[in-house]
């Protein structure tokens, strides 16, 4: 995962935090505007695709404020992290994580973790119904079930996707 920050803070501010952090000097962009953010997080995207060697091809944004409402919507993935975000921000993004404390930041491995579980989760509802349309639905076209036995057993892995 390679990681940016964007931001509309001065150099100083920019550099602290990312000393605090451990984010190299190169991976430090300060005094953007909605523009520039933009911008940086189209062309990581552009980047990505392009990237053979890279398995997953998706850009995540994480931001606050209505600065960041342009490359929240950009990106795969718009996060707005803050104690109150603006109107603008929680619009465009595609997840909002609220906190008290306005460390919503520190939850985003949690996040992503929360993300792999329900994409396997969505896998292997997917097989266990491709399973039984096969199992049940082409047995009954070539009369070995009743239909009514096909439309049973499917009815019944619908309801253990449910559950």
């Amino acid at each position: 995962m390679r990681l940016l920050m964007l931001t509309g803070d001065n150099e100083q501010s920019a550099r602290a935090i990312s000393d605090a952090v451990g984010l190299p000097p190169n991976a430090v962009n300060a005094s953007l505007t909605p523009g520039d953010k933009l911008r940086i997080v189209e062309e990581a995207r552009e980047e990505a695709i392009r990237d053979e060697t890279r398995m997953k091809k998706g850009v995540a944004m994480v931001g606050d404020g209505i600065n960041d409402a342009p490359a929240l919507a950009a990106a795969d993935v718009g996060i707005a992290v803050a104690t109150t975000p603006s109107e603008a921000a929680a619009a465009a993004a595609d997840v909002l994580l609220l906190h008290a404390d306005a460390d919503g930041i520190s939850q985003l491995p949690e996040l992503f973790e929360l993300a792999a579980r329900t994409r396997a989760v969505l896998r292997q509802n997917i097989t266990l119904a491709v399973v039984s349309i096969l199992g049940s639905a082409l047995p009954a076209l070539v009369g070995a079930f009743p239909l009514w036995l096909a439309g049973l057993l499917h009815e019944g892995s619908t309801l253990l996707v449910a559950i």
